[in-house]
């Protein structure tokens, strides 16, 4: 029983942390589970970093490609975003060629996570030769849509992705040229799509690229033993917080990220303030990477950068009364399921996957989007006003996850769909494979070939291009 999880890191970011939980759920129903990984943050036995193999035999050829590939993300896309959204766009003309690594070629299941700047559309075709299931969890849309990771309400990832209008000048095409490319490149794949929320299942079954593939509904999991309630005191009176003081946490990958609201905080906070009694100085648990730029008048904020650690985190969350989650889009927030699991009621936007674990009134405040931070302020208010009651979401929100989200029962249900999709996933691994797996848990790096994706492809949506032009200012003109 071996699963080759594939994902562009070991722990960072929430698909990163997921992955690692899953593995740690597999290892425990006794499956082999290793991780191949482009970013290594921890000393793990179960994972190894892969780089890139330079050809030495044509290194100019090989610069002036990555040249050209860098720059034309640079200059098509980040150089010309719109103001819809700044949440993450790329191409990823080139990824690292992984099918002659043995964890690939022994797998009984190769499980794909977020891939972004690790894995092109190339590569990951490449990946059938292993001649096993091929499984993806989608952390968010970046599989089907043509580069976007979040759509900020576009539905062109349905038909053809013309006219991005994350783009200011969709000249080239290339969204679409790049979901085309997928479908040509993924169609005959068969791959089975994990959907850790019920909204991201039907956004995958109303695409273009996944609209034939089979679908299943699988919640990322947790360690609800560590992941747990318990008394926050301690925690408070280290940030010198009085302990009858107000205090609400808010978490993101990137607290910058206009898609996880942030910038809605300072307005909700004030919208509370004209509801609570004079003088309620409520406090605020910032952590993730980026400072949150919070300046409200009569709130004091925390900020404490990123949390690498399952029980430092639970100590964050066991001081909070509520964790707000004011994300504009969304797919199903680790954040959400960890503070459910901390007993820590949740307030957020009815948007994604939210509203599948936070039930309004029951775990937690769910505020329509078009309310806005009013509505949200409205939402803290309700609940600072009355402890008792948020304290009872909490515990509704613990009976929720704990039976459902923690490691033996993800492990359970991703281990049943393995053995669905290969009949041959419990047979016995040759020894001498057995014996060459064992020795990798000493190798912490490995070094793989860059296989970029054939620029051709895109035909005429090239042809437009002023490469001169693109090249000079990639080197930094």
């Amino acid at each position: 029983m071996i699963v080759c999880q594939i994902s562009a890191t070991d722990y960072a970011g929430g698909a990163g942390r997921a992955a690692h939980r899953l593995g740690v759920a597999l290892r425990a129903a006794g499956c082999r589970s290793i991780a191949v990984v482009q970013h290594k943050s921890r000393r793990d036995a179960h994972s190894i970093r892969v780089t890139p193999r330079h050809d030495t035999r044509n290194p100019i050829a090989e610069r002036v490609f990555q040249l050209f590939a860098e720059s034309l993300q640079k200059a098509e896309v980040e150089r010309n975003r719109s103001a819809l959204t700044q949440t993450i766009f790329n191409l990823d003309l080139t990824g690292l060629d992984l099918t002659d690594l043995l964890p690939v070629l022994a797998a009984r299941i190769i499980h794909l996570h977020w891939t972004s700047f690790f894995q092109s559309p190339y590569s990951i075709a490449r990946l059938a030769a292993a001649g096993v299931p091929l499984v993806w969890t989608l952390h968010d849309l970046w599989p089907l849509t043509g580069g976007c990771h979040y759509p900020a309400g576009c539905a062109g990832y349905k038909t053809d992705c013309t006219a991005c209008p994350q783009l200011l000048d969709d000249r080239l095409g290339l969204p679409a040229a790049m979901l085309a490319e997928r479908v040509a490149l993924w169609g005959d794949l068969g791959l089975t799509i994990v959907a850790p929320s019920r909204w991201i299942a039907d956004c995958a079954r109303r695409s273009m690229l996944f609209r034939h593939c089979r679908i299943e509904t699988i919640p990322n999991g947790l360690d609800t033993d560590i992941l747990s309630p318990g008394d926050g005191g301690a925690f408070r009176r280290s940030l010198d917080i009085p302990a009858d003081a107000p205090l609400l946490a808010f978490g993101a990958h990137s607290l910058s990220d206009r898609r996880k609201g942030g910038d809605m905080l300072g307005p909700a906070l004030a919208a509370a303030l004209e509801r609570l009694p004079a003088g309620t100085a409520p406090h605020i648990l910032c952590f993730g990477e980026n400072d949150l730029a919070l300046t409200q008048p009569g709130v004091t904020v925390h900020q404490l950068r990123g949390i690498d650690e399952d029980g430092r985190l639970a100590e964050v969350l066991r001081a909070a009364d509520m964790l707000v989650l004011p994300s504009r889009e969304d797919n199903y927030p680790n954040i959400m399921i960890e503070a459910l699991a901390c007993a820590v009621p949740v307030i957020g936007f009815d948007i994604g996957g939210v509203g599948e674990a936070v039930h309004d009134g029951w775990t937690g405040r769910l505020v329509p989007l078009d309310q806005g931070a009013a509505g949200l302020g409205a939402a803290i208010a309700d609940l600072l006003a009355d402890p008792a009651k948020a304290r009872a979401m909490g515990q509704e929100g613990r009976g929720l996850v704990h039976p459902s989200h923690g490691l033996g029962a993800f492990g359970a249900r991703m281990l049943a769909l393995y053995e669905d999709l290969n009949p041959a996933f419990h047979e016995p691994i040759d020894p001498a494979v057995s014996a060459a797996l064992a020795e990798l848990d000493a190798i912490d790096t490995f070094d793989h070939p860059v296989r970029a994706w054939p620029l051709n492809r895109l035909g005429p949506h090239l042809d437009q291009l002023p490469r001169l032009h693109m090249l000079l200012d990639a080197m930094g003109r």
